[in-house]
């Protein structure tokens, strides 16, 4: 069998899904059996020569294992990949719920990180007007809280959070307004 060799090495994030293949070859043109294993995520499956293994929401290096085998030799082979998660928004809320024009309505949203990395931009759309807000204490790895005050005029408001991560990837919060 000559050596098996990795498609490529990258490092992941959370919950994606890579495929990884391994070309090998037997020189008596013996079927070939593969064996596929790993210390975190899941595979698809792992006895095939391409597989999709999916990344775990830690931070983690993950050690992904190959072996292959004619029936008689067996070659194996490991990689290392780092994984870093997403970063998240969550607890998204304005209070109070409702009121006057003279009220004040505060927005918040918690912003984690598992890598604590800061955002590069941390705004509220509301009403189709985008602000930057106001960072509170902590960490961003156990989550920091950032808000914006506001006057409104009567009616009803539409609003979202959006950020954007170390990666320039938006997270928006919720999901629909």
């Amino acid at each position: 069998i000559k050596e098996c060799d990795w498609s490529s090495d990258v490092c992941s994030s959370d919950l994606e899904v890579l495929t990884f293949e391994c070309d090998a070859t037997d020189a008596d043109n013996d079927k070939l059996s593969y064996t596929w294993s790993a210390n975190t995520g899941s595979f698809n499956r792992t006895d095939s020569n391409i597989v999709n293994w999916t990344a775990p929401d830690t931070n983690v290096t993950a050690e992904i294992y190959i072996a292959v085998s004619d029936g008689t030799i067996s070659v194996s082979d490991t990689t290392k990949l780092t994984i870093i998660p997403r970063p998240t928004l969550t607890l998204g809320s304005v209070s109070p719920g409702s009121g006057n024009i003279d009220s004040t309505y505060t927005y918040v949203v918690t912003y984690t990180d598992p890598s604590n990395n800061a955002p590069s931009v941390y705004s509220i759309i509301l009403d189709g007007e985008t602000f930057s807000m106001e960072k509170g204490s902590g960490t961003y790895s156990t989550g920091v809280s950032y808000s914006y005050q506001s006057q409104l005029q009567e009616g009803s408001h539409n609003y979202h959070f959006e950020f954007k991560d170390f990666r320039d990837s938006t997270l928006r919060f919720p999901q629909v307004s």
